[in-house]
């Protein structure tokens, strides 16, 4: 079956070759057209179907009264979303973590308002912090991480001038959506010794003294006893008998 169609095909290619050049030139016209306007990417942008929601609140007692004002709450307001098919949270004392996915090929930046809509709907005892709604995706990766250092400027300005002057240049061209400034933090000042000097040397702890036991206090006390006379004559003497037995003895 299959020769008896290619032995056609080859006898019609034959017989009508102008057809054949131009059913090809016609193939390699609209092959070049497509390849002009199709859309090369390193990282496509590939959406995952989850949106992840994070609610802090500090004044919380505990995670039962966090989940029972907080979580439960939130996670009936995003049943309600159109798409969303499974919810996870994790809540802990001061902290509640959810995910929530939905259907592969929606519209995730339309479920992202629906789910912040609903977050908006859940009243909030006071002292919670506004939701945190996050939506990852593969474009969401910087495409270039650059570092900056200098041997005169110090962290600060050297901060600000990434921040003044190359910050601006690098929004300015064409396709750049977000341009993140992060690094140049310094130690506060009273946590930085100056140089050349030197920290104190920490003061030395006198050595504890010997408790003598009940039978070297009795031994202590005869020879006291005895030698009194050597005692009240020269007060040295009398602080070595206190010091231990050994020197008691002398």
């Amino acid at each position: 079956m299959f020769t008896a169609l290619f032995d056609r095909i080859t006898r019609a290619s034959v017989r009508y070759h102008w057809v054949t050049v131009a059913v090809a030139l016609v193939v390699s016209i609209i092959g070049l057209f497509a390849l002009t306007d199709l859309n090369l990417e390193l990282l496509p942008r590939i959406e995952f179907p989850q949106t992840v929601v994070i609610v802090q609140w500090p004044d919380s007692e505990s995670s039962e009264q966090f989940a029972e004002e907080i979580t439960i709450p939130l996670e009936e307001a995003m049943r309600g979303v159109e798409g969303v098919v499974n919810i996870e949270s994790t809540t802990s004392q001061s902290f509640s973590f959810l995910i929530v996915r939905n259907d592969f090929g929606l519209n995730q930046d339309a479920i992202v308002e629906d789910i912040r809509a609903a977050a908006d709907t859940v009243d909030f005892p006071a002292g919670v912090e506004a939701p945190q709604i996050l939506n990852f995706s593969l474009s969401d990766l910087p495409v270039v991480i650059a570092s900056v250092s200098s041997p005169d400027l110090t962290l600060p300005e050297l901060k600000a001038l990434v921040e003044t002057e190359l910050r601006p240049q690098l929004e300015g061209i064409s396709d750049i959506s977000r341009v993140t400034v992060s690094g140049g933090q310094e130690l506060p000042q009273d946590l930085v010794a100056p140089a050349g000097e030197e920290e104190p040397a920490p003061a030395p702890t006198a050595e504890p003294t010997a408790v003598p036991t009940p039978e070297e206090r009795g031994l202590l006390q005869g020879q006291g006893a005895r030698r009194g006379a050597c005692v009240h004559a020269d007060g040295r003497a009398g602080a070595r008998v206190h010091g231990g037995p050994a020197e008691g003895d002398v």
